[in-house]
């Protein structure tokens, strides 16, 4: 996606850790990843194998605004949309940093195909256990943003989960706090570790998304003409 500026004046910009100056007046683009959309959407539960920053080839004039990185997850089980194989590669963009899904052992991925080539629908993704009955879920919201998504969607209910099914909790936090953003109807705080008691399933969780972002995506690209963007090679 790109946002064209006209500078008149010196421009420093943060893109992740590292500053970019430009002194040139002249019309410049912004660079940042894509919009979710359903279109050749292909959702799936994904094993992290690599996950590597890289840099984009940029035009003249372009300033990459999201850090990009290229993953490789095992796919461990396709929910929607083509079979990328055993293992699928796909491209990432995050603006805060290196991606939040990163720390999970597995999650629940929403990719893009375009060109033969696949790119993560930014920041949208859960972390999932197996069930003891074998069924991937994800756990109960623990933030606040997860929460408002669910809200009259997909309510958490309880599930079997096996004991690797948790969520890290804050130690620097003070126990009423960490209560609050684990509530002992949805999960049991022992040490650093809350343990999920209730969830929701992979075709709960996909309702969620087709509601909430990748509907607002949708029309948030009918209006802007953003879906023509062109991808980014990498180096």
């Amino acid at each position: 996606m790109r946002v064209e500026l006209r500078l008149t004046a010196s421009l420093v910009l943060m893109v992740g850790t590292c500053s970019i100056a430009m002194a040139e007046d002249g019309p410049v683009v912004m660079v940042t990843g894509r919009a979710p959309t359903m279109e050749h959407m292909t959702i799936f539960v994904g094993e992290k194998l690599l996950l590597e920053q890289v840099h984009p080839a940029l035009e003249p004039g372009e300033i990459m605004l999201d850090s990009v990185f290229q993953a490789r997850y095992r796919v461990r089980q396709v929910v929607q949309g083509d079979d990328p194989g055993d293992v699928i590669e796909f491209t990432v963009y995050d603006h805060y940093g290196r991606p939040r899904f990163e720390r999970y052992p597995h999650v629940l991925l929403f990719v893009n195909r375009s060109d033969d080539r696949y790119y993560h629908a930014k920041y949208q993704y859960y972390p999932v256990f197996l069930t003891r009955n074998g069924a991937w879920a994800a756990c109960a919201p623990s933030d606040e943003y997860d929460a408002e998504q669910r809200d009259g969607i997909a309510a958490a209910k309880p599930m079997a989960f096996g004991s690797d099914a948790y969520l890290p909790v804050d130690t620097e936090l003070s126990a009423a706090e960490n209560r609050r953003i684990y509530p002992p109807r949805h999960f049991r705080i022992e040490g650093d570790r809350a343990y999920c008691l209730t969830g929701n399933t992979l075709s709960e969780l996909i309702k969620i998304k087709q509601r909430t972002v990748f509907n607002e995506a949708a029309r948030s690209r009918d209006d802007s003409g953003a879906g023509s963007d062109r991808p980014l090679d990498e180096d």
